[in-house]
């Protein structure tokens, strides 16, 4: 990991995590699919930022072409119900839609797009982290934690600033987290010890640049 920033409202949004798909029944024949998320911890996004929503189609197609922007919300909402999407009746087997979404900051920069989720009619769903092998169910928040993820969230004050380091593991065991320059050299080690599973945070000090 490796940060150098003279403001931190120049660097880019971090990466959207935890990106759900689940099905909203409103009747046996009409299902739309709605997404959830975790917001970003950047106040240049939660306050007056937004979120770009995008969906694939056909699903099978992973050219850049087959995404489709369907909405932007502000970036203090962590739900969104595609409500242009209708299931096919008694949402059956066979049909899905893939999501993924963005960070849009007050500066106008973008993150790097989430990873995608696709939620199929019968109600499971598939994750791009996870292994072809696996299937998260829609809305089971255990999917939440099936792989490692580590992000820092820079918050600028007028003497130092303030860093937020936010992880997810699987299941409880030792925890290292270190931090490297451009060069490859370790510049921190701020986190090595036992953590459970879930998520967990973490408040560092950066020195100025």
């Amino acid at each position: 990991m490796k940060i150098w920033l003279s403001d931190a409202l120049d660097a880019p949004p971090s990466k959207p995590q935890h990106l759900l798909s689940s099905l909203l029944g409103l009747s046996a024949s009409e299902c739309h699919p709605v997404l959830t998320w975790e917001t970003n911890l950047e106040p240049d996004v939660d306050s007056l930022g937004s979120y770009i929503i995008s969906r694939r189609y056909p699903p099978g197609c992973d050219q850049e072409s087959n995404w489709v922007t369907l909405d932007t919300v502000a970036g203090n909402v962590a739900t969104w119900t595609d409500t242009l999407t209708v299931m096919p009746p008694n949402c059956i087997i066979g049909y899905s839609h893939c999501y993924r979404i963005r960070a849009l900051d007050t500066q106008g920069l973008r993150s790097v797009w989430s990873e995608w989720y696709c939620i199929f009619g019968e109600g499971d769903a598939e994750r791009e982290e996870d292994p072809p092998s696996t299937k998260a169910v829609a809305g089971d928040q255990v999917g939440d934690h099936r792989t490692m993820s580590v992000r820092l969230a820079v918050h600028p004050n007028p003497v130092t600033t303030e860093a937020e380091l936010v992880w997810s593991i699987p299941e409880d065991g030792a925890l290292s987290i270190r931090m490297f320059d451009e060069r490859g050299r370790q510049v921190a080690w701020p986190i090595n010890r036992f953590a459970e599973a879930g998520q967990g945070r973490s408040l560092l000090l950066l020195a100025p640049v």
